[in-house]
């Protein structure tokens, strides 16, 4: 799902592919990954690291609180930002070629939460007590 440059406001079109996976996901119990990236092109050039990667982990917050929104559980959710790390299209510095980098994907997992929830509570209840 793309952004604009320099945004992490969600498009119309990103809307519409966000309640189709919400359709699909809603439910379910599989932990999912939201991770946002940024193009080169986003952020001025004297931008830093610490901007780019925000402006990655907003767009995947965006993406996660618009899931929320439309009813899928928010403990399921997994946010990540990539910034410019994990690009799609590399060397190519047109305009048009870094669309493709001004993203969200979102991944679900085989991981389910309910393990994840045991494996906490198991772990708590093997604590031992010290003798007082």
């Amino acid at each position: 799902m793309l952004f604009d440059q320099g945004s992490a406001v969600l498009t119309d079109e990103t809307k519409a592919e966000l309640k189709d996976i919400a359709e699909v996901i809603r439910g379910h119990r599989n932990i999912v990954m939201i991770k946002g990236h940024t193009s080169l092109d986003d952020l001025p050039d004297n931008a830093t690291e610490q901007q780019k990667m925000d402006l990655s982990l907003r767009r995947a917050q965006a993406a996660s609180d618009y899931l929320v929104g439309l009813g899928v559980e928010a403990d399921l959710i997994r946010v990540q930002g990539c910034s410019t790390f994990e690009p799609l299209t590399q060397r190519q510095y047109t305009p048009d070629s870094q669309i493709l980098n001004r993203r969200v994907e979102v991944e679900a997992t085989n991981t389910l939460i309910d393990d994840l929830q045991d494996k906490q509570h198991q772990g708590d209840s093997d604590t031992t007590q010290p003798d007082q």
